[in-house]
């Protein structure tokens, strides 16, 4: 992703996976209408996402979220590209230096806006993200800095007996099962159609 940063000569970076894509035709269209109108570092919207269980928006504002870092997935945002030039992504992350990078962003007062439209469409069923729930829980404390806390092994010995095997069940569970789970799970998400 840094390279893709020295790469890029605009003003604004968005990145995308292999299997996501923007949700319409206009949505660059709509950041430009935005940018002008708001002074912020970053610009998000909401994002269409692809379950085994189902397809769903999931609204990124704060108001539906406890998550003040990252309400959002990086598929839905765009941020100043000099921002990620000043600070590029940290590698030593394996999933999360996306969230290390807003962590710096908000401890640095940098503005964010949100705007309700869709952004792009995430598939949700595989990759990093999906399938590495403990990898997740430890990254997301080393950004915070609990992983220097007195007595931190208990934590992390807490998400080796919780986070650890959601993976097994996943891989293993029958789908059925899975997917009435998640539907109960996934609150933040207004559901489009249910498989």
């Amino acid at each position: 992703m840094n390279k893709g940063v020295l790469a890029a000569h605009g003003d604004f970076v968005l990145f995308m996976n292999g299997g996501d894509s923007f949700y319409a035709h206009d949505v660059i269209s709509t950041f430009k209408r935005i940018i002008p109108l708001r002074e912020a570092d970053a610009y998000y919207g909401n994002t269409m996402m692809e379950f085994y269980e189902g397809r769903g928006i999931r609204h990124e504002n704060e108001e539906w979220h406890q998550d003040w870092i990252m309400p959002f997935i990086h598929q839905s945002v765009i941020v100043k590209r000099k921002l990620l030039m000043e600070h590029p992504f940290n590698l030593s992350y394996r999933i999360l230096a996306d969230r290390e990078f807003f962590y710096w962003m908000r401890k640095n007062g940098c503005a964010f806006h949100y705007e309700n439209f869709i952004v792009s469409n995430y598939d949700a069923r595989e990759g990093m993200s999906e399938n590495n729930p403990y990898l997740i829980a430890i990254e997301g404390d080393r950004i915070l800095g609990l992983d220097k806390k007195p007595f931190y092994w208990l934590r992390k010995l807490r998400w080796r007996c919780t986070k650890a095997p959601i993976q097994f069940i996943k891989d293993h569970a029958p789908r059925k099962w899975l997917n009435w789970y998640f539907l109960k799970k996934r609150k933040n998400i207004i559901w489009q159609e249910k498989y």
